[in-house]
């Protein structure tokens, strides 16, 4: 399950991270001018989107009548948690990203200024008019 609820964020479906990924690299390449590249971006990822779902398809489908059966071994639980875990940052990331994002722009701004420290401010160092 958390395989295609990963493939389905690759592919950009809506309510995953992938989904809004996709649509902020989208917007800066429109903002920035350069259509041809969002259009190439665009086909890429039409074209990256057959190939996760045909996966998705392959993994769900029946196996086939003389194929041999495997036992899969019982998973970690570190395993269990790092997948749980997964899952659920690509799922929050997705349905709360304009308050994650506001969070993440919030501690950037925060880290960069506990790198000045030390430093004097930079109104410190402007010219007298």
């Amino acid at each position: 399950g958390s395989l295609a609820l990963f493939l389905l964020s690759l592919i950009g479906i809506p309510f995953t991270a992938g989904f809004f990924g996709k649509f902020y690299v989208f917007t800066a390449a429109l903002d920035s001018g350069v259509v041809w590249l969002t259009i190439l971006g665009l086909v890429n990822s039409g074209i990256a989107a057959f190939y996760y779902l045909r996966l998705l398809t392959s993994i769900y489908s029946k196996p086939a009548a003389n194929a041999p059966v495997q036992s899969v071994p019982r998973p970690s639980v570190a395993l269990l948690v790092t997948l749980f875990v997964t899952v659920v940052a690509t799922l929050i990331l997705g349905i709360f990203q304009g308050s994650t994002l506001a969070a993440s722009q919030a501690g950037a701004a925060t880290y960069s200024a506990i790198g000045r420290t030390g430093s004097q401010p930079e109104s410190a160092s402007l010219p007298a008019q």
